[in-house]
Formats: structure tokens, C-alpha cells, sequence
């Protein structure tokens, strides 16, 4: 599998890296292991932790549901033998740990009820495959939870930390430049039910330092990864040390804020995935009616197709058939289309008649501004 994240690249100290992958998991938990339960994980499934790591997650999941047997797929050979040492240290019966890849995971079909996917899809270059791929290891109706970042939606503080703009601006550089996507959180329940899954569950998490503290947050973020990308040459030193200062000068505000949220969501393993329903398009509704437009009443079988409002009536409004911005530029784009009369956004917004937007496409107007609205929503003789 293509990914971004390797332990001994992502920081300069793998320890310390470990250190940090641990306090990431810490840090959402239990609210995480609450939002897992209510999605489905119970006790004495198999369960598969997809990028383990250095196997945290998999010791509180244990914790929490004793009876399950839960596996670990590792593709770094450094976090597997973490990992390895982790589970024997902690004398987790009924666990285990393998070496590969999302996209090609050696292990049988078949085999789980649920599967995590935390702070993984972000750093594969090709989710769709890796998503089909995880697809196949579970039982009819497993479940796969997948828990991402969105770095548009990352770390948040008052007082604001404008240095944090920066260095979020060069860590998804990064990320990109290795083929990850930093802000596919908001992507994931689309990309399940693209690869076949029902989504069944999303929800955002949070952790917060009125609940936690600042401590778990220091130690979930770290200097490491800022550090990496000065040395690589995405992060300017100056900005880093503008960082820093910035930083500790949020920390010793008092009442001062520090609040982060991953996006989870989680897809059923399902024979038909659940329907997807999309808008008309003006291509769409163009071939339903025949060129040129000639009448009034040829537009309102237009405008009923656009806006789905079958009882729209000649003496009504467009704002009474609930139109919206999206409806808007279809319905301009198929005017525009059977008439080339380009009628403007704001217009067809502005509880328009529809006996006044046929004077408008009869009369081939280009009006520059929203109509002026005269009794029951149609422009008055001059008011144009």
C-alpha cells in the first residue's frame, strides 16, 4: 500500500513517536470506546485494528469488551515489533499481531464481526482500494469504523495560535506531496458507500481541555512532527519558533482553550448498499423538454421538473415551490440551454413569478440585479 506514514520518517525519535501515537489514542478514549459501542462493537466479536501501531487501542478495546479477539495489521516492521512487545507486556490473551498492508492484508475473508480504521485512510493514496480491500475480511453485516483528521477542521484554541496556520498549511504539503489526503475525514462516508458498505453511523468527536486538561493534548501533539518538516524544508525555522512562542503564550492565558476532532464514521458489509439519490441536472431536465421553449406553459413543466413541485401553479413563485441556490443554477442552466437567456441567480432567488420570469425569457432580458417585486411576487409595469 502507498502511504505516507512511516514511524522512523514521520519524527526524528521513534520513541517519542510512539509515545505520541499512544497519547493520540489516549486522548479520545473513553468518549471513543462510547461512540464504538453505540455504532455496534460488542463483546466477543472478532475484531481487526487496521494500522495498529504500536497497539494501544487494541489494550483499551480489550479492556472494555474482555471476550473479543482482537487482531492487529501493522504495515511498518518498527510498530509491528512495538506492538508485539506491547501485547506480551500487557499479557493480552486472545490478541495478535500481523505485518502488511490495508490493500493486500494476509489474513482470510470472512474473518470479523468489527474493524477499526484510526488515522489510516488520510495517509493511503488510494482509499477506494484499500476500502474494497478491508471490505472482503468482514462476516456479512461486520462493521468497519473508520476515525480520520480533517486538518481544516484540526487543533483549535483561545486565544487564537495564528502560527498553527502555517505549519497545518506545511504538514498537508507534505502529506500530499507523499500521496495522502490530510482532509479526507469529511470524505469517508461518501468513499464507504462508493465502495459498497451502508453507512450506518457518523458522527464527530471531540476532546476538550475543560474535560481533559492540557496535558493530553501536549502529549498527543508533540514537537516531533513540527521539527520533521522544518528539517525537510516545509516549515521555516522562524515559523516554528513563532509557533513555539505563540504556544506558551495560549498556555499561560487563563481560561484559555485547546479542543481537537477526528470525524468517525462506519459502514456495513452489506449485499446492496443503500441508494444514492441525486439532484436532477439541467442535462436532464433539458432532453425532457423540446427546443425552442415555446410558451409559458412549456416553462412551467420546466420549472415543475427543476424544482419537483408537479402542483406549481402560472400564478405562483418560484420561493413557493422552494427554490434554493442549487436549484437556482440548474434552472438558469436549462433556460439558459433551450433559450440562450441567461436569467441571473439572485433573480430567480428573489420570489420571482413565474408569469414574470416568462416576460424575462420571452422578452430575451439580461437584467443585472434582483426584480423588484410588486403585488403577489411579480414585477410591477417600469419596476425594471
Amino acid at each position: 500500500m502507498n502511504t505516507a506514514y512511516e514511524a522512523s520518517h514521520f519524527a526524528n525519535n521513534l520513541d517519542d513517536e510512539i509515545r505520541r501515537l499512544n497519547a493520540q489514542v489516549a486522548l479520545f478514549w473513553p468518549h471513543e470506546g462510547d461512540l464504538l459501542t453505540q455504532a455496534g462493537l460488542r463483546n466477543g466479536m472478532s475484531v481487526l485494528d487496521i494500522g495498529c501501531g504500536p497497539g494501544h487501542l487494541i489494550g483499551l478495546i480489550k479492556e472494555r469488551f474482555p471476550n473479543c479477539r482482537i487482531s492487529g495489521l501493522e504495515r511498518d516492521p518498527l510498530l509491528v515489533t512495538a506492538a508485539e512487545q506491547y501485547l506480551a507486556s500487557q499479557q493480552l490473551a486472545g490478541c495478535q499481531i500481523f505485518q502488511g498492508a490495508a490493500e493486500s492484508p494476509p489474513l482470510p475473508e470472512g474473518s470479523f464481526d468489527f474493524i477499526t480504521m484510526r488515522l489510516v485512510l488520510e495517509h493511503v493514496s488510494k482509499p477506494e482500494v484499500a476500502l474494497a480491500a478491508v471490505k472482503a475480511l468482514l462476516k456479512p453485516d461486520g462493521l468497519l469504523a473508520v476515525i480520520s483528521n480533517d486538518f481544516d477542521f484540526h487543533l483549535r484554541t483561545w486565544p487564537q495560535v495564528n502560527a498553527l496556520q502555517p505549519l497545518y498549511q506545511a504538514y498537508c504539503t507534505a502529506r500530499r506531496d507523499d500521496g495522502g489526503d490530510p482532509t479526507i475525514g469529511r470524505r469517508v462516508p461518501q468513499l464507504l458507500q462508493a465502495t459498497g458498505y451502508s453507512l450506518v453511523f457518523n458522527r464527530l468527536e471531540m476532546a476538550h481541555n475543560a474535560e481533559l486538561g492540557d496535558e493530553p493534548f501536549l502529549r498527543a501533539e508533540g514537537v516531533g512532527i513540527p521539527a520533521q518538516l522544518v528539517k525537510s524544508g516545509y516549515l521555516a525555522q522562524a515559523a516554528f519558533d513563532e509557533l513555539a512562542r505563540d504556544w506558551k503564550s495560549m498556555l499561560d492565558t487563563p481560561g484559555h482553550v485547546i479542543s481537537r476532532q477526528l470525524w468517525l464514521a462506519v459502514g456495513r458489509n452489506c449485499a446492496a448498499a443503500s441508494a444514492q439519490v441525486e439532484a436532477p441536472s439541467a442535462r436532464q431536465v433539458k432532453a425532457a423538454v423540446d427546443l425552442p421553449l415555446p410558451d409559458r406553459a412549456a416553462l412551467l413543466t420546466l420549472i415543475r421538473q427543476v424544482l419537483d413541485d408537479d402542483l406549481l401553479d402560472a400564478d405562483d413563485t418560484l420561493s413557493d415551490a422552494g427554490i434554493d441556490s442549487v436549484s437556482a443554477i440548474i434552472l438558469q442552466d436549462a433556460i439558459k440551454n433551450l433559450t440562450s437567456v441567461e436569467i441571473p441567480i439572485l433573480t430567480l432567488l428573489d420570489n420571482l413569478g413565474v408569469d414574470r420570469l416568462w416576460q424575462l425569457v420571452s422578452a430575451g432580458s439580461r437584467v443585472t440585479g434582483p426584480a423588484v417585486q410588486g403585488t403577489n411576487g411579480v414585477a410591477d409595469e417600469g419596476e425594471l
